[in-house]
C-alpha cells in the first residue's frame, strides 16, 4: 500500500488530468510486514503518512481514487480503504475546494458518487450525508453543479433523490444549479430539478445578479417573449401548458 500511495501522490496527477492512467490506484488493505511483528506498527504509521500527503494542486489520496480514469470494483474498494484509514478525507478540499465528491461527480463516475454518499452516510447518517452533499468549493459551487455542467442526468437525479433542498444551493449568490441548466440547455435537467425539489428550496439564482431567465432569454433569444399556448421552458406551471408569457423549450 505504501508503494502505491507515493506512487500516487507524488505522480502529481489531479482529477483535472484527462490522461490518468486506470491502474494507478489500487490499495491494499495489508501492508507489507517485517520485524517481530510483522511490521504492523510501523506500516500504520507510514500509511497514516502517505495519506496525509496531497499533489501539487492539494489532492489527497481520496481524490484520486475517486476521479480515476478507470471503473470497477478495485477503485470502490480502494476508496473504502482510504476512508476507513482516515475518515477526515471524505470532506477534505484541494486548492480548489473539491471534495473527492466533487471530484467523482466531474468524472462521471456514478458508482464512486454512491460509494462516497454511502461512506458519508454510514459513518454519520443523513445529516453527514447531506452535509457532504451540500459542500461548496471555492466559487460556491455543490456537487450537483459539476453533475449539471457535464449533463450527467443519473448523477443529477441520485443527488436529488438523496437531498431535494440541494437545488436551493448557492443562497447567498453564485450559480444556481438551475441556472447553469438553462443556460447549457440541459432541458431533462432542468425539468428534474424542478420535479424532484422541495416546494420554495429552488434556487434561480446566476452570477453577476442574474437569474434563470437572464440565461433563458440569452439561449433561447427566438423564443422569448412569446404569448399564448404553449409548453414553457421554465416550469413555473409545472411544465403544463400555460397562457401566460413565458419560454419556450
Amino acid at each position: 500500500m505504501r508503494k502505491e500511495l507515493k506512487s500516487l501522490l507524488g505522480s502529481g496527477i489531479s482529477p483535472s488530468d484527462q490522461k490518468r492512467q486506470t491502474n494507478l490506484v489500487i490499495v491494499s488493505e495489508e501492508g507489507p510486514a517485517s520485524g517481530n511483528n510483522g511490521g504492523k506498527d510501523d506500516d500504520i504509521e507510514a500509511n497514516k503518512s502517505i495519506l496525509s500527503g496531497v499533489t501539487a494542486e492539494g489532492n489527497t489520496a481520496l481524490h484520486v481514487v475517486a476521479a480515476a480514469c478507470g471503473q470497477g470494483d478495485n477503485f470502490l474498494k480502494s476508496a473504502r480503504i482510504i476512508h476507513e484509514k482516515d475518515k477526515d478525507l471524505l470532506f477534505a478540499q484541494n486548492s480548489n475546494g473539491n471534495t473527492p465528491l466533487h471530484c467523482a461527480a466531474q468524472a462521471g463516475k456514478y458508482d464512486m458518487v454512491i460509494c462516497l454518499i454511502h461512506l458519508a452516510f454510514d459513518e454519520g447518517g443523513e445529516g453527514k450525508m447531506k452535509a457532504l452533499l451540500r459542500k461548496e468549493k471555492k466559487d460556491k459551487e455543490t456537487a450537483l453543479l459539476e453533475a449539471v455542467r457535464i449533463g450527467n442526468n443519473h448523477i443529477v437525479d441520485l443527488l436529488m433523490d438523496k437531498d431535494s433542498e440541494l437545488a436551493s444551493i448557492p443562497e447567498d449568490g453564485g450559480t444556481s444549479p438551475m441556472y447553469l441548466g438553462i443556460a447549457l440547455k440541459r432541458d431533462e435537467i432542468v425539468k428534474m430539478l424542478y420535479d424532484k425539489s422541495s416546494p420554495g428550496k429552488l434556487s434561480f439564482a446566476g452570477p453577476n445578479r442574474q437569474n434563470a431567465l437572464h440565461a433563458a432569454v440569452l439561449r433561447y433569444p427566438n423564443k422569448y417573449p412569446h404569448r399564448g399556448t404553449h409548453t414553457c421552458i421554465f416550469p413555473f406551471s409545472n411544465l403544463q401548458t400555460c397562457s401566460r408569457t413565458c419560454l419556450l423549450f
